[in-house]
């Protein structure tokens, strides 16, 4: 794996706190500047100073990973979106990645492959500027 950028903020939007923790450790690990938030109304404040991508777990309490990403570009948020689910399926994979989600994701997703995901949009959202 390349060389990471590590003046580069994540938003991490995950209900689960074990999850959340966990995938903050792994991307704090590896330099990134993880900004957490528990529900689409705290990832919709947290954008205030937008991130250079987005890791959405599917299901929150008060929305969905494409309701809140569509929220999130008609307020002019630009960056990639990683959706993460427990329950993914092939349709809901595709209606993500059609509506723009940069990355669909299942879990237990493998901490090498979630980080090639991420430094793989940054480079996305990067070539995209």
């Amino acid at each position: 794996m390349g060389e990471t950028d590590t003046s580069a903020t994540l938003l991490l939007v995950e209900d689960d706190d074990g999850v959340r923790f966990a995938l903050a450790g792994i991307l704090a690990a590896r330099g990134y500047h993880v900004v957490e938030a528990r529900t689409c109304g705290e990832a919709i404040e947290a954008c205030g100073s937008p991130p250079d991508v987005i890791v959405l777990d599917h299901e929150l309490p008060d929305g969905d990973a494409i309701e809140l990403m569509d929220r999130l570009r008609s307020g002019g948020v630009a960056a990639p979106c990683v959706i993460l689910t427990g329950h993914g399926t092939i349709p809901l994979a595709v209606a993500a990645v059609k509506r723009g989600a940069y990355e669909f994701l299942t879990k237990p997703v493998e901490s090498a492959r979630f980080l090639r995901v991420i430094a793989e949009s940054l480079g996305h959202a990067a070539s995209s500027e």
